[in-house]
């Protein structure tokens, strides 16, 4: 004989589904900061940056924004 559906037994069938999404939309997130900060970085020459924030993605935002620097005219 079957018990009916509790409350617990509901919250705990939604756990994994709730976990599924959050892995989803992680793994999403992670996609558009490569494409959108990483090939950016890539594009700009800076490789080193772009190979440490497949570790740490935060290294592609801070590198992206960081500003460069430009050469100075020579003097002659």
């Amino acid at each position: 004989m079957r018990r009916p559906a509790g409350r617990a037994t509901l919250l705990e069938s939604n756990e994994g589904e709730i976990m599924w999404w959050a892995i989803g939309f992680g793994a999403f997130l992670y996609v558009m900061l490569l494409l959108l900060f990483g090939l950016g970085l890539a594009q700009k020459g800076r490789w080193a940056l772009f190979l440490i924030g497949f570790v740490f993605p935060i290294v592609w935002i801070v590198g992206y924004f960081a500003v460069g620097r430009k050469p100075e005219p020579a003097q002659g």
